[in-house]
Formats: C-alpha cells, sequence, structure tokens
C-alpha cells in the first residue's frame, strides 16, 4: 500500500510523522467520505475499508477518578435477565449475536445489555456504514457495498451507547475472517464528516501558530441546532467512553463555535456585539474545562513516554496496529489538547477584554 503504511500483520512500525499525517488526512481528506444512505437506486456513501479497522484494547490501568469522569468500561447491566422473544442472549462478558435479516434486529440491537455485537450472516460484500440521524435519534450504521453501492442495504440501524465493537462474522470461501470494528471510531468519524457536510471543513488539527479565532469562526458557520446536537453527541460519546480523550477536544471545538457564534451574528445584522457576554464567556471555560480532562485522560490511560516534544496531527484511530505507530493516538491527543488549551486561553484574554480580531465590513456610504 502506499504512504508507507504497513497493513500486514506484525508490529506496528517506527513512527514516521510524514506518513502518520497523510494517514491522517486520509482518514478525514478534503471531502467527506462518510455520506448518509442514499435514496433507493443513487449511488453513494462512503468506502469503509480504510476507515473501519480492527482495534486493539488498551492495556488495563487504574481508572482515573478525577473531575466528572465515570468508572472506565463498566459492566453491562442486566446480562444475567432472561431474554424475552425480541431480545438476544448475551454471554457473561457482555457478547451478544444478531443475524444479518433477523426480523428482531434492530430491537434486539437497541439492547442495553452488551458491549460486543456479533452479526453473523452478512454478505462478504458489505460493510457497516455509519451516519449521524439529523432528527436527533443519534448514531447509525447502514450496510453498503463498495463495490456496487445500488445493491446496499440502506436500512437504518441505530446503536446505542453502550455497544463498543462490531464483529462482522464472514466466510469469504471456505475461510472465516471476522472483521472488527470499535464503534467509537464509527461515532467519531460519522461526526467528524456530518460537521463536514455542514459547514465544508469539519474538525482539524491545531499547529503551533494556528489562529483559534479563525478555526473557531469556520466552525461557528454551522446553523445553532447543528452545532447543539453535535455538542449532545460528544457529551454523550465523553460520557460513555472515558478513556478516550477525542470526544472531550472535538466536544470543545464546538464549545468555542459556540461561544463567539452570538457575536459574529451581533457583527452581521448590524448590532452591537457584547464580546464579554456570559454564552461567550461560559463557553471558552468550559471548552478549556474539556481540554484540560483529555490531556489527563491522555496521562492516565495512553502510553506516553513524557509530552509530545513535535506536532501531532488528531490521530482518533490510531490504535490500529496495522496502519502506523498506536502511540500516535495519545500524542496526537495529548499535543492537541495543550495546543487547545494555550489557544483558548488566548482567546480567553481577548473575550474578556472586548478585543476579538473580528473583521467589520467596509463602511457604506451615505446616502444621498
Amino acid at each position: 500500500m502506499s504512504d508507507g503504511i504497513n497493513i500486514g500483520i506484525g508490529p506496528p512500525p517506527s513512527l514516521d510523522l510524514d506518513a502518520a499525517r497523510r494517514a491522517s488526512e486520509r482518514i478525514f481528506g478534503t471531502q467527506g467520505e462518510f455520506q448518509p444512505p442514499p435514496a433507493s437506486g443513487a449511488a453513494g456513501g462512503m468506502n469503509p475499508i480504510d476507515l473501519l479497522r480492527t482495534q486493539t484494547t488498551t492495556a488495563n490501568r487504574a481508572p482515573w477518578n478525577g473531575g466528572e469522569l465515570p468508572p472506565l468500561n463498566p459492566p453491562p447491566a442486566g446480562s444475567d435477565r432472561p431474554a424475552s422473544r425480541l431480545e438476544a442472549p448475551v454471554s457473561p462478558e457482555g457478547v451478544m449475536q444478531l443475524s444479518y435479516g433477523d426480523p428482531n434486529f434492530d430491537a434486539k440491537l437497541a439492547q442495553s445489555n452488551y458491549n460486543k455485537v456479533v452479526i453473523t450472516g452478512v454478505p462478504k460484500e458489505f460493510s457497516p456504514s455509519p451516519w449521524v440521524d439529523e432528527s436527533g435519534k443519534g448514531y447509525f450504521f447502514w450496510f453498503k457495498n463498495p463495490k456496487n453501492p445500488d445493491a446496499s442495504d440502506r436500512t437504518k440501524h441505530y446503536f446505542p451507547a453502550n455497544m463498543k465493537q462490531v464483529e462482522i462474522a464472514q466466510y469469504q470461501g471456505s475461510s472465516y475472517k471476522p472483521v472488527l470494528i470499535n464503534a467509537d471510531e464509527m461515532r467519531i468519524a460519522a461526526s467528524q464528516a456530518y460537521m463536514r457536510s455542514q459547514n465544508d471543513s469539519g474538525y482539524g488539527s491545531f499547529k503551533g501558530n494556528t489562529d483559534v479565532f479563525k478555526y473557531a469562526n469556520e466552525l461557528a458557520k454551522v446553523t445553532g441546532p447543528a452545532l447543539q446536537y453535535e455538542e449532545q453527541l460528544m457529551r454523550e460519546g465523553a460520557k460513555n467512553s472515558p478513556s478516550n480523550p477525542y470526544f472531550r477536544i472535538y466536544l470543545a471545538d464546538v464549545l468555542t463555535a459556540e461561544a463567539i457564534q452570538p457575536v459574529i451574528q451581533a457583527l452581521a445584522s448590524g448590532q452591537r456585539a457584547y464580546f464579554d457576554n456570559p454564552q461567550t464567556q461560559g463557553k471558552i471555560d468550559e471548552a478549556l474545562k474539556q481540554v484540560r480532562q483529555a490531556g489527563q485522560i491522555t496521562h492516565t490511560y495512553g502510553n506516553l513516554n513524557g509530552p509530545p516534544r513535535y506536532e501531532m496531527p488528531l490521530s482518533p484511530f490510531g490504535l490500529n496496529p496495522y496502519s502506523y505507530n498506536p502511540d500516535s493516538y495519545w500524542s496526537g491527543a495529548a499535543y492537541q489538547a495543550a495546543t487547545r488549551e494555550v489557544q483558548l486561553t488566548a482567546l480567553k484574554k481577548m473575550v474578556t477584554i472586548g478585543n476579538l480580531p473580528m473583521e467589520l465590513p467596509p463602511a457604506l456610504p451615505q446616502r444621498q
């Protein structure tokens, strides 16, 4: 494969920053790979092969008890209760099996007493493609056929917060090849693509010279309801996956966009802009809180040998040992959280003194 990315079996290669950046750009790209299920007969969707990849689990570590984080990986509730006709049995390890084509597939998928689902009988050409339901129902996946989009199964399968892994059990010839997917990857990638569909840019990596105001200004072009919905999704992700720092980093970005949105809207409508309004101040303060907690998470759950000494891009899919060094997952989160904290602190000072770098439209000539 190109870009120096190793997808073979074996230990992860040594970290190549250029390869890591290219891999990150391939995941995010300049156009959204993720798409909602197209209408019947219409081609579309994403190619999930590069995005939904086999995951490794993080080594067991003592959970961080600071802040608002709940315990890591709480056991599934109610796994010992008898299954009804519409419920699938769940193993003591929290694994549930579903069969593709089961008429009660979605009712069983909605159960709250499992953390991993094994889906059997899936046609080998199909892969789950996640998306965000804009009506407020959360995340769902549909089965995409990359080789023949018109043959895709466009049924929306909503998956609950307790679902952490999806294993697609497929036989290719006489060989069984399970495909293991991290459900948080599905959530994060779908949210990234959803935000990009709203403003053409979506979330991005900070560098040392990134202008946080311009970055937030781009995100603030997303409509207020869409930002509020994304905020809700990121809050739920942070609550349900306390060892994942990326939900909090993206939540901080959304909060920052919401912070400056009323200022921009006031100026655009010719009204007086109050830079120090309570919403702007409160949102920036909470964004700072979120990136600080993201940084703490990287040092609690990550395998970092000290702070990163180089720029690392956002790498929310870096736990895959067959793409690039999984340390980029944690180093990327640590660097991005630290850089955002510095930039947001400066933005807070500008808000306090009412000195945001706003570019006002040129004065119009007086009426004759």
